[in-house]
């Protein structure tokens, strides 16, 4: 709910989600940073200048510059594969080359003629046909296999599932622990010690809390118990500290006053019992002064 002048207002319960969007948000925007930095170098790197089959030189960069180097790589190893194959393969090899006999006048003759001086080995050009029909086609499915895996390595993988691994969702967790137990005094030694064992708390979360709060993983009961148990432990410190200030506080005024040569204030003298007229001396007047003096004391 946004409130005309006051911002934004946020239900208690919704404080923990919110923070951990805020914390996804922080995530991302380093992803994005770093992924951008890493863009940037391979839009360097993959620069690839060619000749077009018009002769023309053009230049790529970046994706468009990468996918082309690798179709060229990929299309010439698998042409010259095929070549090397037939190379390596004596039978295949001895059909490239044909024998014809020619005479002096170095033209053709056919086998057995007189005139037939010498025989001479050519290229047989039905079985060159052959093989460079065979070369074309793995170039063609080179080229095809490159692109389909291309296509598939260039998919963006999904964005990692925020984890208390991440040190960054660890604090997020840990200040929304905090807020949710209403626990104060936690000094930032403290929260960077909650922040380090978080991870160890972490389970999935029921099918409830992954609707409720959008996420996969949360922090289990026993790390807010913990929580509470480290602010208690806080809040008798803090208390222990006040006690004992309270105390040095106080010594220090009684040793002041005493190095000042302060002597505490006299007590009130008593006053003095009234006079017992003459005509009551005797045994009653005795026992009453005696009793009033008592009373007096009592006061």
């Amino acid at each position: 709910m946004v409130l005309a002048g006051d911002g934004l207002y946020v239900p208690e319960a919704q404080i923990p989600h919110f923070q951990l969007l805020a914390s996804t948000a922080e995530t991302l925007e380093r992803q994005n940073r770093e992924l951008y930095d890493t863009q940037q170098t391979w839009e360097r790197l993959a620069t690839h200048t060619f000749r077009d089959t018009q002769g023309n030189e053009q230049t790529l960069t970046g994706r468009q510059g990468l996918e082309a180097l690798r179709l060229e790589s990929k299309s010439e190893h698998a042409a010259l594969a095929t070549l090397v194959n037939v190379i390596h393969d004596p039978a295949r090899f001895m059909q490239l080359v044909d024998q014809v006999y020619v005479n002096d006048a170095n033209q053709i003759v056919q086998a057995g003629d007189p005139s037939a001086v010498r025989i001479v080995p050519v290229l047989n050009g039905q079985a060159w046909k052959e093989i460079t029909r065979e070369s074309a086609l793995a170039v063609r499915e080179a080229q095809y296999d490159t692109r389909q895996k291309f296509a598939q390595a260039a998919v963006p993988p999904p964005p990692p599932e925020p984890s208390a691994a991440d040190p960054t969702v660890a604090m997020q967790l840990v200040k929304s622990a905090i807020s949710i137990n209403r626990v104060t005094g936690l000094t930032a030694a403290d929260e960077q010690f909650l922040a380090g064992i978080a991870k160890r708390y972490e389970r999935p979360a029921t099918p409830q809390e992954q609707q409720q709060l959008g996420v996969k993983k949360v922090l289990d009961e026993s790390f807010h118990e913990l929580v509470k148990d480290r602010g208690a432990v806080r809040a008798e410190a803090i208390k222990g500290a006040q006690t004992a200030a309270k105390a040095d506080t106080f010594n220090q005024g009684m040793a002041a006053g005493v190095q000042r040569g302060k002597a505490p204030a006299p007590r009130a003298s008593r006053p003095a019992s009234p006079a017992v007229p003459a005509e009551k001396v005797g045994k009653q007047a005795v026992w009453g002064n005696i009793l009033n003096d008592a009373l007096a004391d009592i006061a």
